[in-house]
């Protein structure tokens, strides 16, 4: 993780849960991990009451999990919940790209473009922290673009729970140039004003995604 939290800017509970979730998104903590609240009072030097805040917030993300009478540990996600994810995943995205193509205004456009830069640009620079940035600032930009609340809010807690499986997917060799082509061609479609290009583009990068990961979880 990335040490203890600062006494500034956002409250503590916040800083703890930001660094957690980024430390469970980069497998610096693995799935299936214990995690013992006085060693993470010690490490972040926050209180054990803000501790427990952020553990709960995270479970109600789905990231950890308490188990009665053993403890909390980092959340698993079985072969099943990654293909019933990924399913959800590709309908809404897709419905999103479709939507921000058709009416998202031009500097949208040019923002959306930008964040495929950054994805490239933390890939080429292997720096995992910057590339969950990079992903995040991309779908922040297309789901505010697509303008539909509703959905922004299912994929948004979706891409939370597989913000791990992302990490995972990456490790593959070869799949994080594959992925930063991917990105550029949704951009590509998007620029275009090509709604069904960028669709279909939209859609390989999920089914992509998703066979990486369960390949890797092979």
């Amino acid at each position: 993780m990335s040490g203890r939290v600062r006494r500034v800017a956002a409250p503590v509970r916040e800083q703890v849960v930001e660094q957690l979730r980024e430390a469970i998104e980069t497998l610096e903590l693995k799935p299936g991990q214990r995690l013992f609240e006085r060693d993470l009072v010690e490490q972040m030097g926050a209180s054990r009451p803000s501790i427990r805040e952020a553990l709960r917030r995270l479970e109600s993300e789905r990231l950890v999990v308490s188990v009665p009478n053993k403890g909390t540990f980092v959340a698993t996600i079985t072969r099943k919940e990654v293909r019933e994810i990924y399913q959800v995943r590709t309908s809404l995205e897709g419905a999103a790209v479709r939507s921000f193509t058709d009416s998202a205004p031009d500097s949208q456009v040019h923002d959306l473009k930008n964040a495929g830069k950054a994805i490239r640009e933390a890939i080429a620079g292997a720096d995992p922290k910057a590339l969950l940035r990079a992903k995040t600032d991309f779908y922040e930009v297309l789901l505010d673009g697509a303008g539909n609340q509703t959905a922004q809010e299912i994929l948004v807690g979706l891409h939370i729970r597989i913000s791990t499986l992302r990490a995972t997917s990456l490790s593959r060799p070869g799949r994080p140039e594959q992925m930063v082509q991917e990105i550029e061609d949704i951009v590509a479609a998007v620029e275009r004003r090509d709604a069904e290009a960028a669709l279909h583009a939209s859609t390989r990068h999920v089914v992509q995604s998703e066979r990486s990961v369960l390949d890797a979880l092979s």
